[in-house]
């Protein structure tokens, strides 16, 4: 029978090894997540946070700036500007984009990979004036979608690590949820080649789709969900179906509706209109689609 005093000394031995390596792994991962926390808050101090303002800032810009310029596209002229004097204080849009981009070029190091991806696209796009640049150009649709997709991947990178630090306030977060939920909408309209609403009279209506995300919150949960799944598609084009992009489209079109009930409750008219423009697209796109058809049928049968 063997000696339970023989043994304890490897018991111990094997008991002292163990401990020390709980004990290193534990340390390990405590450097690690410390090392992280750190991290986090250097991409806070060094970019995020200096970059967060420059882009309220620029799409505030724009806001005014589509409110204050005519905009002959849509039938206006110069006369229906109530204060044109106001129109030589507006701050120039695209110097403060690139004020954006210069931040984000020095500071490449505390960037996330998707903002970095979102930075090297929108750089390679032009200037951006509202009123002046067609909204059917590919120019000017290229260039606000990359320049709205940098800026909802900034809020988003900041609330998101901000959160993961504990150091959100209810203020902050409150002041960059209606210019978040604003960048996910115009995004979804460009999806929808709604690019006539998203260029010329989205940002007219800045202030009631912010405010209208304060009804009901789950409206961004919706939009980041249907934008998230329309990157994937963009991604993985042929693992998607056609029904799957029907049914991105779908969701696409009830987040906006739900959205235009909610601005009903504060200015009618605007939901009435954006709803008739949706229709009036719609339309267009079916007879461009049934005539396109048809030449194609006529091409198929050849001369008669």
């Amino acid at each position: 029978m063997t000696d339970p005093n023989y043994l304890l000394p490897s018991i111990t031995v094997a008991g002292a090894f163990g401990a020390a390596y709980l004990g290193q792994r534990f340390a390990h991962r405590y450097a690690r997540k410390r090392d992280e926390e750190k991290y986090k808050k250097d991409c806070l101090q060094n970019l995020y946070s200096p970059l967060i303002y420059r882009v309220e800032e620029y799409l505030y810009g724009e806001k005014y700036k589509s409110e204050y310029t005519p905009n002959p596209f849509i039938g206006e002229s110069e006369e229906l500007i109530n204060n044109p004097i106001f129109l030589y204080t507006l701050k120039d849009t695209n110097k403060m984009f690139q004020e954006i981009l210069s931040i984000i070029s020095n500071n490449l190091s505390f960037a996330h990979p998707e903002l970095i991806m979102k930075y090297e696209i929108a750089k390679g796009w032009g200037e951006y004036n509202y009123g002046q640049d067609k909204p059917e150009l590919v120019n000017t649709i290229f260039t606000m979608t990359n320049r709205i997709e940098l800026c909802s991947v900034i809020l988003s990178d900041y609330i998101n690590i901000n959160k993961k630090l504990g150091t959100l306030s209810k203020s902050v977060y409150d002041r960059l949820l209606g210019p978040y939920f604003f960048t996910h909408v115009f995004l979804v309209l460009m999806d929808l080649n709604l690019h006539d609403l998203a260029l010329n009279h989205s940002f007219r209506s800045f202030h009631l789709i912010c405010n209208s995300i304060e009804l009901n919150k789950s409206l961004l949960e919706d939009a980041e969900r249907i934008r998230k799944k329309h990157n994937k598609m963009i991604d993985y084009l042929e693992e998607f179906s056609n029904r799957e992009s029907d049914d991105i489209n779908v969701d696409s079109y009830q987040l906006i509706y739900n959205l235009l009930d909610l601005i009903e409750y504060f200015e009618p008219e605007e939901s009435t209109f954006w709803k008739q423009m949706i229709e009036k697209n719609r339309v267009k796109e079916e007879q461009q689609f049934n005539t396109f058809l048809k030449e194609h049928v006529n091409k198929e049968a050849g001369p008669s």
